[in-house]
């Protein structure tokens, strides 16, 4: 029975004591297949609600400080576009805040968690701080976007190891972890 949940082919990985096993690091069809997509596109939903949560969070404060008193003072057109720019720019920060220091810290998302996903460097050690903004700024622009993500759901279930354009350009992959194993935890160079 297919389950896109379970790993293939296991194998024990690095040295390190301590460290769970995880699937191989230099075989790109355990670590990215076409199997993995769903796993893929249900972590990110959960991602996507956990992060639009916390940008509402963060835009609350803000509602009642400057929206609430507004009936008071007459903005005007270009006011009102401000005060959208302003909500629009600190919603996208919040949210891709927590892409990256997720991601960062642990190499995982809370769905790439649930779902026993990690995200690390082409060469398996975890992504670097720059690749992460790189990945993060990349999503916003990609996925703000309907057709791109349909289109990078297409790329994934065509391409062998798929991986999206977002993991090519910036050189990341989606790992996915045994039950019990721990994340990497040294970033790489670059």
């Amino acid at each position: 029975m297919y389950d896109p949940l379970k790993p293939s082919l296991p194998t024990p990985s690095s040295s390190r004591p301590g460290q769970g096993r995880r699937s191989d690091a230099s075989s790109d069809q355990v670590l990215t297949s076409r199997r993995a997509v769903p796993a893929r596109i249900l972590a990110r939903l959960f991602d996507e609600i956990v992060s639009s949560l916390i940008a509402v969070g963060c835009l609350l404060p803000i509602i009642f400080i400057f929206v609430a008193p507004s009936h008071w003072i007459d903005l005007g057109p270009g006011g009102y576009l401000l005060v959208v720019l302003i909500f629009g720019t600190i919603g996208t920060v919040a949210k891709s805040f927590y892409f990256i220091v997720f991601e960062y810290r642990t190499g995982q998302t809370l769905g790439k968690i649930a779902l026993n996903l990690e995200v690390t460097g082409t060469g398996g050690d975890r992504a670097s701080m720059r690749r992460l903004v790189v990945r993060a700024i990349l999503n916003y622009l990609l996925l703000s976007c309907i057709p791109v993500i349909f289109l990078e759901i297409v790329t994934m279930l065509l391409r062998k190891n798929g991986r999206r354009m977002v993991d090519e350009l910036t050189g990341t992959r989606i790992v996915r972890l045994e039950f019990g194993a721990v994340p990497t935890a040294e970033p790489d160079n670059l």
